[in-house]
């Protein structure tokens, strides 16, 4: 559990609002397993589940394309409709049961649009053929409390979204309320009154609106598309994330803070409602093996057993790999020759990726856990502590080149991600003693994770292809160092990494003419730049390319997959050694199609290795969450 000093943090943030041990009881329903792939996302997705109103069905796709019913009463899985025509998405089910409301891609291809499907109320099944009700694009459904109408979001802009009804049966949409954000989730429970989530730029909220009038009216801050599972089907309280993603808040319809819980993985969270004072909600399991690559060699083997493991780091030397375990939550740490492992407890969550960092010593190793905090451990003693209770995603934490030291940053969460906001550079010794280095102003595009910490004295950031330096030892301001031609804004631009010593940036760079890919080097003052030309696509992720300290050599992870573009490739990726002189470029590693993500891909900081996570088994649990006692505790 976070430190008193967290809790105080969140209740003056809150208000009244009480932080006791009171949440939702999980009692698992069934589980789901789906074939090894490296998508990202669980298998069911929070807007991909349906409950029916007493609770005692429930409705999800598998892989997007199978649709299945749960009955609690009988224990048995039916198929309701296979192989379906274009990717099944979000799920709402009317309130008599005899209706599905579902996205489903047009003919061709394009955007997900609505359908609809009639149901034998009896037992839940399909009765007839999907139809569509409407051809705008379509997301998260929900019916209105007769079951004649059905509302649904869609998109009108990059920014912006509709909320809409449309008669069951299809006819004319009525547009409800126009928003500056995404919509999801709806939730329809009184006949002129809804409820919907807005999300845009980081930053989410609960709105309400007269259907009859469409005056949209703010009632609670979220986080971003974390709006969910919302108002209660009584209508009387409203559950989502708190703003940072911290907590799970509890409110009245009116937007009243009344309590608040933290969601520790591997706890299901409620991602939908099924009656009054219950939920379903699902956690995502992968198993994975540690898995290593002699790059010279060629030959690859595992280390240690597999578990649900996440962001695999080789230490300093290349000796040792320490890999985050989900459940229980620990750090285990392998001595890639002998064998030897050992497991290191941790009470607070980690976060997913990029979380892990060894010292230059390989004395010991910091984590980032979900709230922000950064927290030591030692590998020797199997000791934690925390360091500073909160960072920012990005600029990316780094080592002091002593040991002495973790550099790291804060941002104001408030920013927009495509505007000017303030980042602070902190620097923590091993004693917790906490001071800013500096504080500059900055443009940051790619949510949080937007920079990165070079070494003692620099820092990277960039927004619409554009990479500034700033030295935060002599207070200086950002300077542009590299601008990608061809960018389009407003993307999130590629991840530029750096050798190990500091000493080289590279960018990754598509022609907007060709398409041919390069890596373009150069130090990070932007002086001695060269573009490496590659024969091949390069696979996004913020450690592709690894960079030899001396600007000499590439390793370069290439897709195997339609999409130059996509992160998670199903097909694998091909690693490639790259002589920076002559541009030759060598195939030394294949990693199969049931890579995880190249996120979870590392380099050992001599080029001689490579550590993975190969997926064995994925499966996604479906609880439901009783609410009944946490909402009789919290009484307005």
């Amino acid at each position: 559990m976070r430190k008193l000093a967290s809790l105080a943090m969140l209740l003056a943030a809150a208000g009244a609002v009480s932080f006791v041990d009171a949440k939702p009881k999980a009692t698992l329903l069934f589980s789901v397993k789906a074939r090894p792939t490296n998508r990202a996302g669980p298998s069911v997705p929070a807007n991909y589940l349906a409950a029916s109103v007493d609770g005692r069905r429930v409705y999800y796709w598998q892989d997007e394309t199978q649709l299945y019913v749960f009955d609690r009463a009988t224990r048995k899985t039916s198929l309701v409709l296979g192989d379906l025509t274009g990717a099944g998405t979000s799920l709402a089910l009317s309130p008599a049961g005899d209706r599905l409301a579902f996205t489903r891609s047009a003919e061709g291809g394009g955007d997900a649009q609505l359908w609809t499907l009639s149901l034998d109320a009896t037992n839940g099944l399909a009765k007839g053929e999907p139809r569509r009700t409407s051809i705008l694009a379509a997301g998260g459904p929900t019916f209105s409390p007769d079951g004649k109408s059905i509302a649904f979001a869609t998109r009108t802009g990059r920014t912006a979204g509709n909320l809409v009804v449309v008669p069951v049966n299809g006819g004319p949409e009525k547009v409800v309320a126009a928003m500056q954000g995404h919509v999801w989730p709806i939730v329809w429970t009184k006949a002129d009154s809804m409820y919907f989530g807005v999300s845009t730029q980081g930053k989410g909220g609960v709105y309400r609106v007269s259907v009859s009038n469409g005056q949209p009216e703010f009632v609670l801050r979220t986080a971003g598309w974390g709006a969910y599972p919302g108002l209660s089907p009584d209508g009387r309280f409203i559950v989502a994330y708190d703003s940072t993603w911290d907590s799970v808040m509890v409110a009245t319809a009116s937007g009243k803070r009344l309590h608040a819980y933290f969601d520790e993985e591997p706890e299901p969270a409620a991602e939908i409602w099924s009656t009054r004072r219950r939920g379903v909600g699902s956690h995502g399991t992968t198993i994975s093996a540690v898995r290593v690559v002699d790059l010279v060699g060629a030959k690859e083997r595992s280390v240690g057993d597999s578990a649900d493991f996440q962001a695999p780091v080789w230490s300093p030397e290349g000796r040792r790999v320490a890999v985050l375990s989900a459940n229980p939550m620990a750090i285990v740490v392998s001595d890639v020759s002998t064998g030897a492992k050992r497991s290191i407890p941790i009470e607070r969550t980690p976060f997913r990726v990029y979380t892990l960092h060894w010292s230059p010593d390989g004395r010991f190793i910091v984590y980032r856990d979900r709230s922000g905090g950064i927290n030591l451990v030692d590998p020797h003693t199997a000791t934690v502590r925390q360091l500073a209770a909160k960072s920012s995603l990005g600029p990316l934490a780094l080592w002091r080149s002593d040991s002495r030291a973790m550099i790291y940053a804060t941002q104001n969460p408030g920013n927009p991600t495509d505007s000017i906001g303030r980042i602070d550079i902190h620097e923590v010794g091993l004693d917790a003693h906490d001071r800013i280095l500096h504080s500059f102003e900055a443009r940051c595009t790619g949510g949080d994770f937007c920079g990165k910490i070079i070494d003692d004295s620099l820092v990277a950031t960039w927004m619409n292809g554009e990479y500034r330096v700033t030295n935060f030892r002599s207070r200086g301001t950002p300077r542009l160092v590299y601008t990608r031609e061809g960018f389009k804004a407003p993307q999130a631009p590629p991840v530029s990494t750096f050798s190990s010593n500091g000493r080289w940036m590279a960018v990754r760079h598509q022609s907007a003419g060709d398409q041919r890919w390069s890596i373009e080097l150069m130090h990070p003052d932007g002086s001695a730049h060269r573009s490496v030309p590659l024969p091949f696509r390069v696979s996004a992720g913020g450690r592709n390319p690894w960079i030899r300290d001396d600007g000499g050599e590439l390793i370069v992870a290439s897709p195997e997959c339609p999409s130059s573009s996509d992160n998670a490739c199903p097909d694998g990726a091909t690693f490639y050694r790259v002589d920076v002189a002559t541009g030759s470029a060598t195939a030394i590693a294949s990693i199969p199609h049931d890579l995880r993500d190249v996120s979870d891909v590392m380099v050992s900081n001599d080029g001689r290795s490579l550590v993975y996570l190969r997926v064995i088994e994925r499966r996604v649990d479906v609880y439901d969450l009783d609410f009944t006692t946490l909402l009789t505790t919290v009484q307005p």
